[in-house]
């Protein structure tokens, strides 16, 4: 079954509409917004300050299929799930109400029944101190165990972030292993960068070993492994076929095209040049790589 048909049956065609309608809402806006990129940067942090030894046990995404939408936290281990709604607001928008109220109970039903998670949580996230104390006041007693509201100071430049966020700031100094705020201000940015690089759901382990591997000198310590880089040829290739979508994900190579993965490993050995220059279309790249990747099994 599909979500939207879940959506349909167990609540409304009416709350299918206005799923589908925050769908396309939400896609044209993806990670424009600083607020939700900085705060996505800085729960990145805060998972790989606190959970050093399990950087792959924590998913982190966007806009993802739900109606609590803007960012969302997983932990594999425990089937757990945490829904960000962002609102970088001081006024109405804000603020909890029952429109809100209405998607957030929805929210947890799909994430108990439809993703079969142990427990999940909905936070609405603002930018005024003030507004999160009043949001906390108005949700119902039997939504406090799931439902909370958050606060995370909002500034266009990522440096005044960090100075106006201490909880940011020891996380940083956890992972850099430096209270030096112009390393710690450069780190973040390096992680901003990690975070708005890529698209898709990723291991909070892939994203620091991102932010790590642009960041020069390396202000990371000994946090994670050092990550393998995407090879030149391999770069080279997908400039010219754009739908090709390469990434390092877990130490490995991987290339996607509308759904489907190629694994290439970790050190994918380089093809003769002649060879790439022959092709002209992307199923004959995939049925190249693939054959590859089985010479390799075959070799192992």
């Amino acid at each position: 079954m599909q979500l939207v048909d879940y959506i349909s049956e167990k609540f409304s065609q009416v709350d299918a509409k206005i799923f589908i309608n925050m769908r396309r809402g939400g896609d044209n806006n993806k990670k424009g917004e600083s607020f939700e990129t900085y705060y996505a940067a800085a729960k990145v942090c805060d998972l790989a300050a606190n959970n050093r030894q399990f950087l792959n046990d924590f998913t982190i995404s966007t806009q993802v299929m739900g109606f609590v939408d803007d960012l969302c936290v997983r932990q594999v281990s425990t089937s757990t799930k945490e829904n960000y709604q962002a609102k970088n607001s001081s006024g109405a928008a804000a603020s909890w109400n029952k429109e809100l109220e209405k998607r957030f109970r929805m929210q947890i039903q799909i994430d108990s029944e439809f993703y079969k998670c142990a427990k999940s949580r909905q936070i609405l996230l603002v930018s005024c101190k003030r507004k999160a104390s009043e949001n906390a006041a108005k949700i119902p007693d039997d939504l406090k165990d799931n439902c909370v509201s958050e606060h995370f100071p909002y500034h266009p430049k990522a440096t005044m972030v960090l100075y106006q966020s201490a909880e940011l700031r020891r996380n940083l100094e956890k992972i850099c292993d430096t209270n030096d705020l112009s390393k710690l201000d450069t780190a973040f940015r390096c992680v901003v960068a990690a975070w708005i690089c890529s698209d898709g759901e990723r291991s909070v382990n892939d994203i620091i070993g991102e932010a790590k591997r642009i960041s020069k000198p390396n202000l990371f310590s000994n946090l994670i492994p050092e990550q393998p880089s995407l090879p030149d040829w391999l770069h080279r290739v997908c400039m010219a076929f754009q739908d090709l979508r390469p990434r390092v994900e877990s130490g490995k190579v991987l290339v996607s095209y509308n759904g489907f993965e190629v694994n290439l490993g970790e050190s994918p050995v380089e093809p003769d040049p002649m060879t790439l220059e022959g092709f002209s279309e992307i199923s004959e790249i995939l049925f190249f790589l693939m054959t590859e990747v089985q010479k390799e099994l075959g070799n192992a």
